[in-house]
């Protein structure tokens, strides 16, 4: 198929919230039981969780802090939204076709792939000690 034929239509409706967001749910497992993991191997008292429910799926942090901490991710009509656990939204994505014909999340202006999202919602989430994010 050249890319004269490329179906860009259909393409972009298989590039659906939904989708994207059952693929980022089992993707958010994984990486909240890698760095679980890794903690565990350095005796630290807390690692991570998910709970999904619905059009949502929250990664939690658990054991080591009094505080509840949580970055929760929930699909809309048009992407997938990030929220902490206050409820404050902290990334809206979209959802794009690029010019390569591949699906995307669409961040401002940049397209990030699943795994670059990821670490964009959970990167300090997951490598900031969560003593000091704790409320005074």
């Amino acid at each position: 198929m050249t890319s004269r034929d490329f179906d860009w239509v259909k393409a972009r409706a298989e590039c659906s919230a939904e989708a994207v967001f059952q693929r980022l749910r089992l993707s958010l497992q994984a990486d909240a039981e890698s760095r679980t993991e890794m903690l565990l191997k350095a005796n630290a008292s807390y690692g991570f969780t998910t709970i999904s429910q619905g059009a949502s799926i929250s990664v939690f942090i658990q054991g080591g802090i009094t505080e509840p901490r949580a970055v929760v991710f929930t699909h809309t009509e048009s992407g997938i939204s990030v929220r902490d656990e206050n409820d404050k939204l902290t990334i809206q994505a979209t959802l794009t076709l690029n010019n390569d014909g591949e699906c995307r999340l669409k961040v401002a202006d940049k397209e990030l792939e699943l795994w670059q999202f990821r670490k964009l919602a959970l990167e300090d989430f997951f490598f900031s000690s969560p003593v000091s994010k704790r409320k005074a």
